[in-house]
């Protein structure tokens, strides 16, 4: 993998960003677009941090949902691990864009 799951696990900043936005989402009093002013919100917050920005697949929309109950409970390792693995995805799509050859070069 691109990023080494130490870097992730024991990264404040990323938890932090996290977790500072899923409280700003609760704070929101919008009827509608909550989820997408927090998505907009943590994207912003991460890419501040360095990070790339998490894009929530349309397949994982259930595991994302679980994930915020558990938060709303304390339980904030669901989210992290799912974030986590978004943000890594973003990365590897940069790098497809920017250096086609990074897999070979750098995994295989």
């Amino acid at each position: 993998k691109v990023c080494c799951e130490e870097l992730f696990h024991c990264h404040f900043l990323f938890y932090y960003t996290i977790k500072w936005s899923l409280v700003c989402c609760k704070e929101l009093d919008y009827y509608n677009g909550n989820g997408r002013t927090g998505r907009l919100i943590m994207n912003v917050e991460l890419m501040n941090a360095g990070y790339s920005i998490a894009i929530i697949e349309p397949m994982e929309r259930e595991d994302y949902y679980n994930a915020l109950e558990k938060a709303d409970e304390g339980d904030y390792q669901p989210i992290t691990r799912l974030l986590k693995d978004a943000v890594q995805r973003s990365i590897e799509r940069e790098l497809q864009v920017v250096y086609p050859e990074w897999r070979k070069d750098h995994i295989e």
